[in-house]
């Protein structure tokens, strides 16, 4: 996010993007998939200045990565180009990764805002508090081709409540975080774990959260989460918890000092290492220990730390307000192991909300929020940082 954000290879046939009339994929984008390494794999820094993009014209909540596609989500009317172009645009636009451009065959309008975006690199999984989506009726949880934004009807998982404020894709399985009652009719508050494919609900998978789930991440047999909860399967865990991803039952320790709410999470690629945006009464980008909750490192920003995300041996965090009182820092990245704050990579942010999503991938860091400039360049709601 997270955060819940997520990236993949893609894997289509050329004959399909041909006829989609789509730019020529990149490199494979990262994998979902996290591997046992002995230590996370170290990533060239992204250089610190973004590459001017088309933006939008509201605020960004959600980014995912597919091959060359940047898909952004929020509450926003219209897609802008950098001299002043408006393209009718209702809460989700995709660009390209290489030149920023919009895509303008790539049109998935949504009746209300998105939250939440995952992608396997063929698939696009959307939450949100929507109803209709490219005209197709899906309630807070639609699946779309990534590619060119057409509704697969083979997916029905609609939500009922409030909104759908987090995704995960895992194999064959997408973990639906948010604040909800039920999901494709079967009743489950907050949190469930759906085939990525049909959208039908795993039976089997019951958990206990007693408050809004706002960020997912699973690796090995967990499912780690942050959000307004205070228990998970009845024991005490504030903001930042972990359930068996087979059953959803509680699993792993508690988290030192770890409060409620946390608004995003993310697990090092060896498993070890949780990251957490931890929200008001923290405001920090805090690591624990996966294995026992003990702390391992804390930087303490002005406001709400609001998203995070692992690429290798960096970890990014995005907030609002300003870190170690200069108002111009809405986003940095830190080693993954020691905590320590990368010195090359600082860029300015305008506007106060600051940065709500990031997507990192081994060839690009794509972030979204509540901004206009980034390090000087003209960037609305978006921006793209190239390595």
């Amino acid at each position: 996010m997270s955060a819940p954000s997520r990236r993949v290879p893609l894997v289509l046939l050329a004959l399909a993007v041909l006829a989609a009339g789509l730019p020529a994929l990149l490199p494979a984008a990262g994998s979902v998939a996290r591997t046992a390494s002995a230590s996370a794999a170290p990533v060239a820094s992204v250089r610190d200045t973004p590459t001017a993009s088309w933006g939008v014209n509201g605020p960004v909540y959600a980014t995912a990565v597919a091959g060359n596609v940047v898909v952004v989500g929020g509450s926003f009317s219209a897609a802008m180009g950098p001299t002043g172009a408006r393209v009718p645009r209702a809460n989700l636009a995709a660009f390209s990764l290489r030149t920023g451009r919009l895509l303008t065959g790539w049109h998935a309008d949504t009746s209300g805002p998105v939250r939440a975006l995952a992608t396997d690199g063929t698939s696009l999984w959307v939450g949100g508090q929507f109803t209709r989506v490219r005209g197709v009726a899906r309630a807070r949880l639609a699946k779309l081709w990534a590619l060119w934004g057409a509704v697969d009807t083979s997916f029905r998982a609609n939500a009922s409540g409030g909104a759908v404020l987090a995704l995960e894709h895992s194999g064959r399985a997408l973990f639906v975080g948010g604040d909800f009652s039920s999901v494709a009719g079967t009743a489950r508050a907050r949190l469930a774990r759906v085939r990525a494919r049909t959208g039908a609900v795993d039976t089997g998978f019951r958990p206990a959260v007693n408050g809004r789930v706002h960020g997912v991440a699973v690796t090995g047999s967990r499912a780690y989460l942050a959000g307004d909860f205070t228990t998970v399967g009845g024991a005490t865990r504030r903001g930042v918890g972990a359930v068996a991803r087979s059953t959803g039952a509680l699993s792993g320790p508690a988290y030192a000092s770890s409060v409620s709410p946390s608004l995003g999470v993310d697990v090092s690629d060896d498993g070890r290492r949780v990251f957490v945006a931890a929200g008001e009464y923290a405001n920090a980008l805090v690591a624990w220990d996966a294995a026992s909750g003990t702390r391992l490192f804390r930087h303490t920003a002005m406001g709400d730390v609001q998203a995070v995300d692992v690429e290798g041996d960096r970890v990014y965090f995005g907030f609002h307000e300003g870190f170690g009182g200069d108002t111009r820092l809405k986003l940095l990245s830190a080693d993954a192991v020691t905590g320590e704050l990368d010195a090359s990579f600082s860029p300015s942010v305008d506007g106060f909300w600051g940065v709500r999503t990031i997507t990192a991938t081994p060839d690009a860091l794509v972030v979204g929020g509540e901004f206009s400039r980034v390090a000087g360049v003209t960037a609305r709601g978006w921006a793209r940082f190239g390595r």
